[in-house]
């Protein structure tokens, strides 16, 4: 069973079943792909020019970013750029994608091969789970786009490791867990490659434990079972 934040696992659900508001939807868009450096801009009013948000460029017009909350996001990625290419002809050939939606590697390919077919660069595409971790990490939108109140825990692995954890027992790690669950300030866990520092803090993460900044710092070293 793979360990998640309760808190990602209700950023994530809430973005396949609220109904979200879609110019927000935009707004985060735009945010997300500048965070992957891509210069952006909000387009206000550009949904009849194909712009959702705007790929900026400094040799032309911005090209078309597209976000959006429904399903059919390839017939979205198709109508944009139809309408980018007839209104605005001097706009630079590239698009980005960001989606509510979970896309597999057939529905990328798809939006690939639609973006090339009209004579534009796919820059990529985000979906639902690229959006759940930058709203994780990012709270505030949590709040004004899903209407949830939480935030990540003080210890968490989800936005720091793509490792896969599961939920099994830990052994011979009885010591070094009792030390941890009663630090009373801030920890710092050192050890060899192997020696389980990562399963012993996912344990941490799944019991809700999370040790908060203070004054002083408990070093706790963890040796390799052989």
């Amino acid at each position: 069973m793979s360990i998640r934040d309760p808190f990602y696992v209700q950023v994530e659900e809430a973005l396949g079943t609220v109904r979200l508001d879609a110019e927000l939807f935009e707004h985060l868009a735009a945010e997300l792909v500048a965070s992957k450096g891509f210069s952006t801009n909000v387009a206000a009013g550009g949904a009849d020019n194909g712009y959702d948000f705007e790929l900026l460029d400094t040799g032309s017009e911005p090209g078309p970013g597209v976000a959006t909350t429904s399903n059919r996001v390839t017939t979205n990625l198709k109508r944009n750029l139809d309408r980018n290419w007839a209104s605005c002809p001097r706009a630079a050939k590239k698009t980005y994608v960001v989606t509510s939606s979970i896309l597999t590697s057939q529905k990328r390919d798809n939006l690939k091969k639609a973006a090339h077919e009209r004579g534009y660069v796919y820059l990529g595409a985000s979906d639902r789970h690229e959006v759940a971790r930058y709203i994780y990490a990012n709270p505030a939108w949590a709040k004004s786009l899903l209407g949830l109140t939480g935030q990540p825990s003080a210890l968490s692995v989800v936005p720091r490791s793509s490792r896969p954890l599961t939920d099994v027992p830990l052994v011979g790690r009885d010591r070094a867990e009792a030390d941890l669950r009663e630090l009373a300030g801030d920890g710092l866990l050192v050890g060899s490659p192997g020696s389980g520092k990562t399963a012993l803090l996912a344990r941490m993460v799944a019991d809700g434990v999370g040790a908060y900044s203070a004054p002083s710092r408990t070093l706790i070293p963890l040796q390799a079972e052989h």
